[in-house]
């Protein structure tokens, strides 16, 4: 238990939370007066409800250093070749080749019952890259994994639109004869909150285009296209670019929740269904937010769909934007809200005046220097052990003081997600008193991180999940 035990003094605790002496005074002397909790958790958030620990920082200051003048447009192309299944590098050659056996002995460590089924060669069996106890894992993983996202390509063909314009089906207020919708930008991010939330969106967030935050577009995607900019009223697109009109000046960034049990049962093929849920519904909601946006007599240009990421990098989209924090799992925006399982970062610009949320620090990027839980469970070694560096790779992205993976080396088994901390279950005080910690001290996260270990959170038994009675719909539990 000596492992465990603080010897910490409660005022030593106070003073870490900056709530004791001189502190608490100074505290007390510059804030407002609340009257009850509905003002405390409303006070300075009227366009987004954020969990009562978590900060708003200004625009374009995240919790990590930038230096803008070092941040360069990436090109897909380059990353492209980096991908695991394509690079020649001997590590990721080993990893290709050695994948099944690896990820089993990583599952088998923490659940020795669980043995994967394997092929007649005596390889570990594998559907969309991972393994599974029975026939049924593997078929769920099949089901959902078969439909992800690519289907939509047939119905664009089919009606020769694409996704970059949509595919323009709702009726213009003009065509029904009304008024377009005009209404505040506050308003208006209301409302189309309220509709993406509606259609199965878990956060919607929104930047400005700056002189900055345009270096995110892509300088190339990976089919040799590139991004610009037009005094044009509608945007476009043609063989060589895809173009944005210069009043659409709003980047929205969407997010999705995924199926809480599964999420936390990865690296297996029935967990990995997961992912596969949302990727398979994500281009159907796109679809209804630029149709959404068309009735309002607005335009919405996503390349969802197209061979890139998606305008560009989605974790400088996403943290930007405010729906969560860089950290230690690099590619991977981490939410207060869903921790690691939040999917998408779907971006799609719009004409249509939004407010701007802000970058938001709930301690994550702080928090992520001591745990090093994702890095130890990447049996791979695609993500860093060390502290955050400038330093980049030259297929890296540039110009931050944060984390990178080697791009070479993930094999998106996810099983990081299924460890981090913050992907637990939020519901209980306890989890948002540790968060609220976390946000105001650094003084804990050592202990914070060996208690997630002695109380056996992270990555669940795989065979559980299909002993459950009640598995909520569409597998969100109400507490995320």
């Amino acid at each position: 238990m000596s492992q465990f035990h603080s010897t910490l003094s409660r005022r030593d605790f106070m003073k870490g939370l900056g709530l004791a002496g001189a502190g608490l005074g100074a505290a007390a002397a510059s804030s407002p007066v609340f009257h009850d909790l509905d003002e405390v958790t409303s006070a300075g958030k009227v366009l987004r409800k954020l969990p009562w620990y978590v900060k708003e920082r200004d625009y374009e200051d995240p919790t990590f250093p930038i230096d803008w003048s070092q941040v360069k447009k990436m090109d897909q192309r380059v990353t492209n070749a980096q991908h695991y299944s394509r690079s020649i590098e001997s590590d990721a050659i080993y990893a290709r080749e050695h994948k099944g056996e690896l990820l089993r002995d990583y599952i088998t460590k923490m659940f020795p019952n669980w043995q994967p089924m394997t092929t007649s060669d005596g390889n570990v069996a594998l559907s969309f890259g991972l393994p599974g106890l029975t026939t049924r894992d593997f078929a769920m993983g099949e089901a959902v994994g078969t439909t992800r996202g690519g289907f939509m390509s047939y119905m664009y063909n089919s009606i020769k639109k694409t996704d970059w314009v949509g595919i323009q089906k709702a009726k213009t207020p003009e065509e029904l004869g009304i008024p377009k919708w005009e209404a505040t930008p506050e308003e208006n991010l209301n409302t189309l909150r309220a509709f993406a939330r509606f259609i199965g969106a878990s956060d919607v967030g929104v930047f400005e285009w700056t002189p900055n935050t345009e270096k995110f577009l892509l300088e190339y995607d990976g089919a040799g296209k590139t991004y610009v900019f037009e005094d044009v009223d509608k945007g476009y697109e043609d063989s060589t670019k895809f173009v944005i009109p210069r009043k659409a000046k709003w980047v929205i960034v969407w997010t999705m929740a995924e199926p809480t049990e599964t999420a936390i049962r990865v690296p297996t093929s029935h967990g990995a269904a997961s992912t596969h849920a949302c990727y398979t519904r994500m281009p159907t909601l796109s679809i209804q937010i630029q149709e959404f946006l068309r009735g309002l007599g607005y335009n919405g240009y996503s390349s969802y769909q197209s061979y890139n990421y998606g305008l560009g990098p989605s974790t400088p989209h996403g943290v930007m934007a405010g729906v969560g924090e860089h950290g230690r799992m690099c590619k991977v925006v981490i939410s207060p809200g869903e921790g690691s399982t939040l999917r998408g970062m779907n971006r799609l610009v719009t004409d249509l005046p939004l407010a701007p949320t802000k970058p938001i620090d709930f301690g994550l990027y702080r928090f992520c220097k001591t745990c090093k839980k994702c890095a130890e469970s990447c049996v791979f070694n695609a993500l860093p052990f060390g502290d955050p560096s400038w330093d980049a790779e030259f297929y890296q992205p540039t110009g931050f003081e944060g984390y990178r993976i080697i791009t070479r080396l993930c094999v998106f088994c996810m099983a990081c997600q299924a460890v981090c901390p913050f992907t637990e279950l939020h519901g209980s005080f306890i989890h948002q008193l540790v968060k609220f910690t976390a946000v105001n001290t650094t003084l804990f996260n050592g202990f914070f991180r060996q208690m997630d270990d002695l109380f056996g959170y992270g990555m669940k038994n795989p065979e559980s999940w299909w002993d459950q009675y009640n598995e909520p719909v569409d597998g969100l539990h109400p507490t995320y």
